[in-house]
């Protein structure tokens, strides 16, 4: 409605009545993503949910005093779209009934420290608590750095005296770091790892020792690795042979499932003999 004379009038207007359509549809003109960053978003809008665990050792495992062991810990951010962070950890333990010392040997911020335990107190066990707490770090485009801290459910192993004989303490790949331990027990080493180095103990004998390794293809394809080959891969390299801290290097990695075994002789007496499974895959 139009009150007075133009270009001096009053209009104004009122909604006698109304109705819906009937039939509608919409059409998509275009769609086009941003290039760039239009505008960043306060940390505060951006959780970050983190899950923290102890892969290895599981709870109630036993240990060897004296013996290096790696364990084996995860940080990951749930949303499974972020995948660039980095996590670093701080790994506590705390002691339990007739448990001494513990001493981390490498790797006090990594994901996969080496940790060698005291020998009991008395008796021939003791106990420690592992705990883990990470720290995940995520950097926005726009450079918003982002942190989440979480932890671990903590858990309770054994340490026992260690027994005369071979142990294989720690198994690193060329390109891919300390390997990791899957819920078969084998050591994973994951993708295109490069030469393998298997790090091994001698416990006991009077001295003159004399370590070897050797390598075979598992023929059951498995974890298990119920058939193992008859003939050993030649491209190992040894060093150490006659110290309790012997080493090997393996460079005939092919993908698959393979039988380590490490074998020490002290005076010509066979004192120790260790096998560990080694599984992952040669994808360029």
């Amino acid at each position: 409605a139009t009150f007075g004379i133009c270009p001096f009038c009053y209009t104004d207007s009122w909604t006698l009545y109304k109705w819906g359509s009937l039939a509608s549809t919409s059409y998509n003109l275009f769609n086009d993503a941003l290039a760039y960053q239009a505008f960043g978003l306060p940390a505060s809008l951006c959780p970050l949910a983190t899950t923290v665990s102890i892969v290895s050792p599981s709870a109630g495992a036993s240990l060897s005093s004296g013996i290096p062991t790696q364990l084996t810990g995860s940080a990951t951010p749930n949303d499974s779209s972020v995948t660039q962070y980095s996590s670093t950890y701080k790994w506590t333990f705390t002691p339990g009934a007739n448990a001494s010392t513990v001493q981390v040997v490498s790797g006090a911020t990594s994901a996969t420290p080496v940790v060698k335990f005291g020998a009991p107190k008395s008796g021939t066990t003791s106990t420690w608590t592992v705990n883990l707490t990470a720290t995940t770090t995520v950097h926005s485009q726009g450079g918003t750095v982002i942190t989440k801290t979480a932890s671990a459910a903590p858990l309770t192993i054994t340490v026992s005296s260690a027994q005369p004989g071979d142990y294989i303490t720690q198994v690193l790949t060329q390109n891919n770091g300390p390997a990791t331990p899957d819920s078969y027990g084998d050591e994973n080493v994951g993708n295109a790892p490069g030469a393998i180095t298997v790090n091994g103990t001698v416990v006991g004998g009077t001295g003159n020792y004399n370590t070897t390794f050797s390598v075979v293809a598992c023929n059951d394809e498995t974890p298990y690795c119920t058939d193992p080959g008859p003939a050993p891969f030649p491209t190992i390299t040894t060093s150490g042979a006659n110290t309790t801290s012997p080493s090997a290097v393996w460079t005939g990695f092919s993908g698959g499932y393979f039988l380590f075994n490490m074998t020490t002789t002290s005076n010509g007496v066979t004192i120790g003999n260790v096998t560990v499974t080694i599984v992952g895959s040669e994808i360029i």
